[in-house]
């Protein structure tokens, strides 16, 4: 009763007008798509808001909800297209109400997102909880790497599907120098692990170049498609 209660208060919470959009992630090689992310819209900041919702202690039961339009989402999307979906450390870690509203989603189409935030957790937490989200049928994505102090043996533990490059360490890229080495590092490890690389952010063809030039699978960014509807047939 209390999760009810709880989930109640985060649906009430959220403006009438709030949904999904979705930014394509496309293949770099050909640029054709080969998913989306789904991204919390009409709810004013949405990072402020989920920034409250860690805070007050509400942060699984908004994950949850935006999970439940994530799930009938994924119908819509052509039958080979993963659904990207973000996750708070919070609903990462504890899983069950997150995964539950995503049950319904066929195996293999969905991928958990969670911030390299959630390397704080105990050692062998998330190496765990990746584990679970994986035997449920999700695949597992760790979201942008770089932007802080990444715990690369944590990251080896969990052994993700995606690798997301923050779109900073991408930029800095293209002016060479430690940027560029340390990009380097990261597909190398990205390949070791068998993660297939996204590169966040891409805005200009100088980075989208770099991407290519390094071997970095997928990408997104304004250059290659800014978020909004699903288009007609996914």
């Amino acid at each position: 009763m209390r999760e009810v209660v709880s989930m109640a208060l985060a649906v009430r919470r959220l403006p009438g007008g709030a949904g999904l959009a979705f930014q394509p992630i496309v293949r770099l090689r050909d640029l054709t798509v080969a998913g989306y992310e789904t991204l919390l819209r009409g709810v004013g900041d949405p990072v402020a808001l989920f920034a409250d919702a860690v805070r007050e202690g509400w942060a699984c039961e908004l994950d949850a909800e935006v999970c439940r339009m994530a799930a009938a989402a994924v119908p819509l999307l052509d039958p080979e297209a993963l659904l990207f979906v973000n996750l708070t450390p919070q609903s990462f870690l504890a899983g069950s109400a997150a995964r539950e509203a995503l049950a319904g989603a066929p195996r293999g189409r969905v991928v958990v997102e969670v911030t390299e935030h959630a390397f704080l957790a105990a050692p062998g937490e998330l190496a765990r909880a990746a584990a679970g989200w994986r035997e449920a049928g999700f695949r597992v994505a760790v979201d942008d790497v770089g932007s802080g102090q990444s715990r690369l043996l944590v990251l080896a533990e969990a052994r993700p599907d995606f690798l997301k490059v923050d779109r900073p360490l991408l930029a800095r890229g293209v002016r060479g120098g430690a940027p560029l080495a340390v990009l380097q590092h990261m597909v190398a490890a990205a390949r070791a692990l068998g993660a297939a690389v996204v590169a966040e952010g891409i805005e200009t063809g100088e980075e989208l170049h770099l991407a290519r030039a390094l071997g970095i699978e997928l990408g997104q960014g304004f250059l290659l498609g800014r978020p909004g509807p699903l288009p007609a047939g996914g």
